[in-house]
């Protein structure tokens, strides 16, 4: 199962607002990237194209590179972005994986969130009705 299958199970399952879970999945796969790569800034998007999370560092264009985490050369940089200039910042893609652990706070990140997206979800539904009577009945999972 794919991240675009993913998502979309959780939007029919759960009735949940599939930009905001787009959001929550890219949230945490930035958030992995981040912690394994401390100093380094993330852009993470979802391809609608291939279904797949592409992952990019923004850089500096520069012409001599110094620290190839943070910048990039103005020729490697219009392979990325033909109008890119020196002194510009370019989201170059960024293929290295990382780790389990990475991973896993990127899961445990994303189910809270989801988590927390459900409940404001139940709260605005019965924002409306505080103050009125209104039967039920309360399943305990």
């Amino acid at each position: 199962m794919n991240v675009a299958e993913v998502i979309e199970s959780l939007v029919e399952e759960k009735g949940l607002d599939r930009d905001k879970v787009v959001e929550i999945v890219c949230n945490g796969v930035q958030l992995a990237y981040e912690r394994r790569h401390p100093g380094i800034q993330f852009v993470v998007k979802l391809n609608k194209r291939t279904t797949a999370v592409d992952v990019f560092a923004k850089k500096q264009v520069v012409s001599s590179v110094a620290n190839a985490d943070l910048e990039i050369s103005l020729r490697k940089a219009r392979t990325v972005k033909m109008s890119a200039q020196v002194g510009d910042e370019v989201e170059a893609p960024f293929e290295e994986p990382i780790g389990r652990i990475e991973v896993a706070a990127a899961r445990q990140h994303i189910a809270t969130q989801i988590r927390d997206l459900e409940q404001s979800a139940i709260y605005d539904e019965f924002r409306d009705k505080e103050g009125s009577i209104v039967s039920g009945t309360i399943h305990k999972k």
